[in-house]
C-alpha cells in the first residue's frame, strides 16, 4: 500500500472500506501490535500508532480490533 508520510491509518482504513464493499456482511479481526518498553522514559521515543489506529479501525461495527503487547 502507498503511504505519504508512514501515514498508515487513512491508507489501512481505505483498504479495509473496499474489501469491506466487495464483501458485505464480513467481520474482520484485525491483530496490532503494540510495543511494551522496559522503562517509561524508552517508551517516549516509540510512536503511539497501535494508539491511532485501533480508534480509526474500531469506526464500524464489523470489525474487531485486538492489541497485542509486544515486549522489547
Amino acid at each position: 500500500m502507498d503511504s505519504p508520510y508512514r501515514s498508515v491509518g487513512s491508507a489501512l482504513t481505505h483498504f479495509l472500506t473496499l474489501f469491506e464493499e466487495q464483501r458485505p456482511g464480513v467481520y474482520l479481526t484485525l491483530i496490532i501490535p503494540a510495543f511494551v518498553t522496559r522503562n517509561w522514559w524508552e517508551g517516549l521515543l516509540h510512536n503511539q500508532t497501535a494508539f491511532f489506529l485501533k480508534a480509526a479501525l474500531r469506526a464500524k461495527k464489523s470489525r474487531v480490533v485486538t492489541t497485542v503487547r509486544y515486549y522489547l
